[in-house]
């Protein structure tokens, strides 16, 4: 019913009991009086504020039931309720932003390595029926709690779209959140066309990329080691040009929702749960049990290894100068002997706490230059 037709309708009903009251006391004053008392009752009791702060919007209800539609969704403000609970009613509902970290339990990539995965996300109410009908808030969080975990399994799992090892899990975030967010959103995304699913969506996102991404050893299986397989397929197949511009455009698309998304401010909406996903992230993608000591020991072999490469090129910098200094002095050293009169003076600093060292077969003349050099 129009609320105006039942204001009109209770500024008549409380006029006719005005009128029986003047009557009755024969006191028009009485019957005016009593008129404004009952009907400024009705319309104070019916005015109610949805908040602004923290931001709310609130769902129409007659005799207790949702009013479906967006003209029934109450934006913050002042609205009118006549015979406030009784007949009309609203369900306040509020609409801000809304963070939830998950972390799912341990999950195994295909070479059975335990790594975990700190997942962010960020959702705003924007459908309100679907929204409630989720169970709010907290049954949301709870659906997303079912449906990212798993989706996460999966994907380590997968042969065809996840990692193949453990190793490739660490680096493959932008893959595991372009999976995420198409099994959360699922038909929302762009779609890509279907004479295209043969690649899958994250290969297709890299080959569009500019510069190209990174190929990881399961890509190649499926794009071939430098993008052949996919070069056969969209330059030298049987597509059409609108057809590879279609392509493109939808990848391109699809890109810009992912990135969205993965910098808080996606607008896509997930119409069963009535919420639209503002971001998707995934922190830290680390190693766990066993596999956590396997890949600090790798780190601290590849820093040693690395210290060693850099120490080997000081000393071969010095066995260079060495060789000038000598020079200079009219001796002639090789490279070689140099170097060894490098590692030797090493040794002797190291072992002895000394300078003083002798090589044999090296005449006095050049030991004498290397110990002022070294000096």
């Amino acid at each position: 019913m129009n609320i105006a037709l039942i204001v009109t309708f209770m500024a008549l009903i409380t006029g006719i009991l005005g009128l029986l009251i003047a009557k009755l006391a024969n006191a028009p004053y009485w019957g005016l009086t009593v008129w404004f008392v009952l009907f400024a009752i009705f319309i104070l009791q019916g005015l109610k504020k949805i908040q602004a702060n923290p931001p709310h919007k609130g769902v129409l209800t007659i005799w207790g039931k949702r009013q479906e539609g967006k003209e029934n969704i109450l934006k913050e403000g002042l609205h009118f309720f006549p015979l406030y609970r009784l007949w009309y009613n609203f369900i306040p509902v509020k609409v801000e932003k809304i963070n939830y970290d998950l972390k799912p339990d341990s999950i195994r990539t295909t070479d059975r390595a335990e790594l975990a995965m700190d997942i962010g996300i960020t959702f705003t109410p924007a459908e309100l029926i679907p929204f409630l009908n989720s169970g709010g808030e907290e049954g949301v969080k709870k659906i997303l709690d079912d449906i990212i975990p798993e989706c996460v399994r999966q994907w380590a799992f997968s042969k065809e779209e996840g990692p193949q090892d453990w190793g490739e899990a660490m680096g493959a975030r932008e893959d595991a959140i372009a999976i995420l967010l198409k099994a959360i959103l699922g038909e929302e995304l762009t779609t890509i066309p279907n004479y295209a699913q043969l690649i899958p969506t994250p290969i297709w996102l890299k080959y569009f990329k500019k510069p190209r991404g990174i190929l990881l050893k399961k890509d190649k299986e499926i794009a071939g080691d430098n993008w052949e397989k996919v070069d056969d397929l969209y330059l030298h197949g049987n597509w059409t040009q609108e057809q590879k511009d279609k392509l493109e455009n939808a990848v391109e698309k699809r890109r810009v929702e992912i990135n969205q998304t993965r910098k808080g401010n996606g607008k896509i909406v997930h119409s069963d749960l009535g919420i639209a996903i503002n971001r998707l992230n995934i922190g830290q993608i680390k190693t766990k049990g066993e596999l956590e000591k396997v890949a600090e020991l790798q780190v601290k072999e590849e820093e040693e290894r690395k210290g060693e490469v850099f120490e080997v090129d000081t000393d071969l910098i010095k066995a260079e100068k060495l060789v000038e200094a000598a020079k200079k002095a009219g001796q002639d050293i090789s490279i070689t002997q140099a170097f060894q009169i490098i590692m030797e003076w090493k040794t002797a600093r190291e072992v002895k706490g000394a300078y003083s060292f002798t090589i044999p077969g090296l005449s006095p003349a050049i030991t004498e230059i290397a110990k002022k050099f070294l000096k």
